[in-house]
């Protein structure tokens, strides 16, 4: 994708930078693309780093198109031409419900995008342009060339004019989904709520997307892009699918999130159940003690014995013991230094040691 134009321009942007740098891109370079991201979570963790502190809203405002300026020290203000206008295209794996944060919504960004979420069976793409995609990796320059030609032709044709009867489908649509987005908003569904605000707008673009697909594959039809009732109702059915998509990302990243909770709820209540053990015991406990005490592997317990080391909850002594390690472990840090203390003295040809946190995930405790 990272074919020029004939006049150097390139119809694709950066897709690993940072604010700053796409601003200066887009202000030197060309002001329109996509951006194709193939891990749509980069977009994630460059909000989190602190340079990406703005990107959500540098992305919705880009894809917006709107006038775009900020202030920086180095730099001064940064300003980005009001006729910028950028897309973007990206995959990714479940792994996103990791890192997907409810900022990415309310803030906007995730608000403007349509969500397609693989169902398990191999689907035919809908082509609606007469463009072959099928074979996608062989077909980059040629795609590029057809987007090209379109642009050009865009710039001599008349703003998008609805048709009576589309036009009232539509208004029909936007009432709905306005009486949808109250609804959301009086259940206090914030997310929903600002996902279902921008679906109006995106169906809108879809009817026009495909008004513009019949008059470039008949561009002697029409001298402007007429929206038709076949083009709102493709659109209305694209916006179903695309509505069902969210709700199924959303119940997907909230089911994994709960299972995040859950999971960290049961490893507090099993660090709680090991010190009660520990105190149960007069303070300190052996490792086999503890071992046969909750009925655990010590592969299965180090994990959390880890935890509670790096929360200063416990102190461990270790002493090499043939091929194993014998270790006592201590509530009060004061104790386990007394009995390091005498252990040294017991046996003084062997090494006695606090084990790090380091030493008892591999096994050395």
């Amino acid at each position: 994708m990272r074919h020029k134009e004939e006049t150097g321009e390139k119809l694709t942007l950066p897709f690993h930078a940072t604010s700053e740098a796409m601003i200066e891109h887009l202000s030197r370079d060309n002001k329109i693309g996509v951006i194709v991201k193939d891990e749509a979570t980069t977009i994630l963790k460059n909000a989190r780093k602190q340079y990406g502190a703005d990107y959500y809203e540098m992305m919705s405002k880009l894809y917006d198109g709107s006038y775009y300026e900020r202030r920086t020290r180095k730099a001064g203000l940064e300003i980005v031409p009001s006729d910028t206008y950028v897309n973007m295209i990206a995959a990714t794996t479940p792994y996103i419900y990791k890192v997907l944060e409810e900022e990415f919504f309310t803030q906007g960004l995730g608000n403007r995008i349509l969500y397609v979420l693989w169902n398990g069976e191999t689907e035919d793409s809908e082509g609606i342009f007469d463009v072959d995609i099928k074979n996608y990796d062989s077909k980059d320059a040629d795609i590029l060339n057809k987007l090209r030609t379109l642009r050009e032709k865009c710039e001599n044709v008349r703003t998008t004019i609805p048709l009576k009867e589309s036009e009232s489908t539509l208004t029909k649509w936007r009432d709905k989904i306005s009486r949808i987005v109250e609804k959301f908003y009086n259940e206090g569904k914030l997310i929903e709520q600002s996902y279902y605000g921008r679906m109006w707008e995106m169906l809108v673009k879809l009817a026009a997307l495909h008004s513009i697909a019949r008059w470039y594959n008949n561009p002697k039809a029409n001298v402007a892009f007429v929206i038709e009732e076949k083009d709102t109702q493709w659109a209305i059915d694209k916006t179903i699918k695309y509505i069902k998509n969210f709700h199924r990302l959303l119940e997907e990243w909230r089911g994994a999130t709960i299972k995040t909770d859950a999971k960290l709820e049961s490893s507090e209540k099993l660090h709680e159940t090991i010190i009660a053990t520990i105190r149960e015991n007069g303070g300190r406990i052996t490792k086999r003690e503890l071992l046969a005490k909750r009925n655990m592997t010590k592969n299965k317990i180090s994990a959390h014995i880890e935890t509670l080391v790096e929360m200063e909850k416990i102190t461990l002594v270790s002493i090499p013991w043939g091929s194993h390690f014998k270790t006592e472990i201590f509530l009060d840090p004061d104790e386990a230094e007394k009995y390091m203390t005498e252990m040294k003295q017991k046996y003084p040809n062997k090494l006695v040691f606090i084990p790090t946190s380091e030493m008892i995930r591999k096994g050395q405790w």
